[in-house]
This record gives structure tokens, sequence and C-alpha cells, in this order.
């Protein structure tokens, strides 16, 4: 085994052990399940059911993981570590759900520790500094080797077979950010799916006997080297896992507006300059917003024509100039995103005004009528708490709308005391995510 793998199996069965005993991780963890759940729940409708039906293919622990993973990221709605840049939900509790049932602490702890080396192989990465970085989805990219940590952690495996899983991730990497650097696919609404499923079927064959590669980080052809161009990259990613803590589970936010990440601090911006000057943008009327973007963020912003008038609603998720218009018109919940939107002249008009106008910095700036601005910043992971997912969760249930309510209150309740239940699969939880 070698010694990237090594450091990960250390770190890794090191934190499941603090969480195990943080009361504060738990209740995160059961935060984030809730968030997970919700999201979930949301693309049980008949025509997103349509759409994913393809997607779960028998009765495979990497199926189900597919599965899941691909309904939690469906409506952009998903968690996101921003210091990493990693959507984590989608590429742990998956994988988590689709081993054998355990008890809801077990479970928790395991995702804290499984969320943890993700964060830590993501901050490797360093995707806020290394530009190559950003050519990559890393949700998909390292969410393989993720995956294959969780399964072993659930399985109890030792660090031979963790080692050979994560190698075996390894040779499954990839995450092109073809459909985010383009337009016209709705594969961006599925793509985590393939880092859960592949560290899966990883830990399936390493189980089974099969040897992975052992220096996936380091190696000549390694993760470091062939994905991100960097030779430090292993070296980094050891001293990372060994200050690792299960505390990074507090840092994971959970998004309030189903759309990229990268748009949220442009909404937050808005919605606090329209505090301060309702006038401005009151009714979308076009000119009345101004946008200084990131530099970082031009790939939400061109082509120019493909992000004011996006093909698809993953496009227009995808859109600073769309998502602001969305926002000043028709609105950014859930029931606001249907093809209609796509064609609103009304969205379109304002995102090309916007577009038009916008101009690039290092710093995001929203400007109102009157000169009025506002600094955009992400809103930080600590400003959402137990009530903002509870609200989340009934929204989401609401725009589902196929759930039974004694089982909708239920899940709800089955989710927050977790902590206390033998069985995760012989609760509401199971029979939701795993048997619906």
């Amino acid at each position: 085994m070698s010694a990237e793998s090594a450091a990960v199996h250390e770190a890794a069965t090191r934190v499941h052990r603090q969480a195990l005993e943080d009361e504060r991780v738990v209740e995160r963890a059961k935060l984030l399940l809730l968030d997970f759940t919700s999201v979930v729940l949301a693309t049980h409708r008949p025509d997103h059911d349509r759409m994913l039906a393809a997607a779960r293919r028998g009765p495979a622990p990497h199926a189900l993981a597919f599965a899941l993973s691909a309904r939690d990221h469906f409506h952009d709605f998903d968690d996101i570590y921003d210091r990493g840049r990693v959507h984590v939900g989608p590429v742990t509790w998956p994988a988590l759900l689709a081993m054998p049932d355990t008890s809801g602490r077990e479970l928790l702890a395991a995702y804290a520790s499984t969320a943890t080396v993700l964060g830590v192989l993501a901050e490797a990465a360093a995707p806020w500094q290394n530009p190559l970085a950003r050519n990559w989805f890393l949700t998909q990219t390292l969410g393989g080797l993720s995956s294959a940590v969780a399964c072993s952690l659930a399985a109890g495996a030792d660090a031979g077979v963790m080692g050979d899983a994560l190698g075996l991730a390894y040779m499954q990497a990839c995450g092109t950010k073809e459909p985010a650097a383009g337009t016209g696919s709705s594969a961006r609404r599925i793509y985590p799916a393939f880092g859960a499923q592949g560290g899966v079927l990883a830990y399936e064959l390493a189980a089974a006997g099969f040897d992975g590669p052992p220096a996936w980080a380091s190696g000549t052809a390694g993760l470091g080297r062939v994905y991100l161009g960097d030779t430090e990259f292993g070296t980094r990613l050891d001293a990372l896992l060994a200050e690792a803590s299960a505390e990074l589970v507090c840092d994971i936010a959970c998004k309030p507006w189903p759309c990229c990440r990268s748009t949220h601090r442009y909404l937050d911006g808005l919605r606090t300059l329209l505090d301060v000057a309702p006038a401005a943008g009151a009714g979308g009327a076009a000119g009345e917003i101004e946008l200084t973007a990131l530099s970082a963020d031009v790939w939400l912003l061109e082509p120019v024509a493909g992000r004011t008038h996006p093909p698809t609603i993953a496009d227009g998720k995808y859109s600073i100039p769309f998502v602001l218009a969305m926002a000043l018109t028709r609105g950014v919940r859930l029931g606001a995103w249907d093809a209609a939107a796509l064609t609103d002249p009304a969205v379109t008009g304002l995102a090309e005004t916007l577009s038009a106008g916008r101009t690039l910095a290092d710093t995001a700036v929203v400007t109102g009528i009157g000169g009025a601005s506002v600094t955009c910043e992400q809103p930080a992971a600590s400003a959402w708490g137990i009530d903002d997912a509870v609200a989340k969760y009934h929204e989401c249930a609401d725009y589902a709308g196929v759930l039974p309510a004694e089982l909708r209150d239920r899940l709800l309740v089955d989710v927050l005391r977790l902590d206390e239940l033998d069985s995760v699969h012989g609760s509401a939880v199971g029979e939701v995510l795993l048997r619906a």
C-alpha cells in the first residue's frame, strides 16, 4: 500500500472516531442529511422520474448510488464545500446508503469522515489558485475517491482494501467540464453520479480481490500530474490529511436557491441591494441593475448567447445574468425553473441587458438605480440553521407533491433523530430513499 493510501486511511479512521464523539459534528451531519433527503425528494415528480428512470439499472449497490446521486444534483440544489469547490452530498450519502444497514450514529460519523476526506482532497487540488483544477468537475473527478472511502468505512474494510479501492476509483476518474463550458446539454444535472457510482464499484472490486494502482495521487500518471499539472499534489495532500478534523463538516454549505453556487453571491448581493434601494430592479425593469462579476466566474457569462438564451434549464442555472434576471422577474424557487422560463422575453431581455453591461474585476458588485451598490460575498455555511433546513424540506416536499402526509412527517422526524436509531434502512429514511 502506498503512503498516500495509508494517509487517507489513517485520516479517515481518526476522523471517524472523532465524529462518533462530537455532538456538534453529529448535529451538522443530520442537517446535511436532511438537505440531501429534501433535494432527492424534490425529483419525485412524473416529469423528473421519466428523465431519471435510466439512472437506476438493477439492484447493484453502484447502480443505487448512481441513481441517488443523480437525484441529489438534478436541481443544482445540493450542498457544497466552498473552499474546495466541491459538492459533498452526492458522492457521500449515496455510497453510504448503498452499503448494508447500520445505526444512525454510525452513518453520520462515516459521512463526516468521508466528507472530510473529500474536502481535503479538493483543497489539495487548489481550485482557487490552479486554473487547471477549474477545468474539471472536481465533484466527479474526486468524488469516486471519497465514495470508495465511504464504502470502505461502512464495511469496516482494512487499509489494504481501502487503498486498492482508491486506486480503482482513480482509474474511473474523469469529470470533464464541457457540459458547463458549452451549452445545450442537460448532463450537468447528473455529473456527480459518475463519481458516486465509480467509487462504489471500485470498493466492490477491491473487496473481491482486485489490486488498484497504489500511486493514484502522486505517480507518474497520477492525479496530481495528469489532472492538475501539479507535482506537489501528493505532498500537500499528506500534510492536509495529517491535520484533518471532522469540524470540516460545519463548513459545508446548503444552498438557499436551486442554481449554481457561483451565482449565489450575486443573488445575495441583489437581495441586499433591493433591501437598501427597493426601487432598484422593481418589476425587473431592464437597465436598473449593473453587474460587476468576478474574473474567475467568466464561465458563467460566456458564451453570451448561451448564457442569455440558455437552451436547457441546467444552462440557465449556470448563468449569472439569467439567474439574476429570473430573480427580478419570475423568482428562483424550485417552481420557477420550468421550460417556459427559457423563452420568457421578460427574463431573456433582462439577461441580455445585464450581460451587455457587465464588467469583470477581482470583486463582485451589483449596482442599482441612484448608484447604490453592494459587494457580493458568498453566503456563509454557518448562516444556514435547522429552521432553514426544515423550511427547505417542506419546499421540496411541496414541489414533489407525492409523499403522503404521514410519511412526510415521519421522514422529517426520523432524519432529525437519526443518531438515536439502530437501523437506517428500517427507518423512514430507508423507506423513502432506498425503496421509493
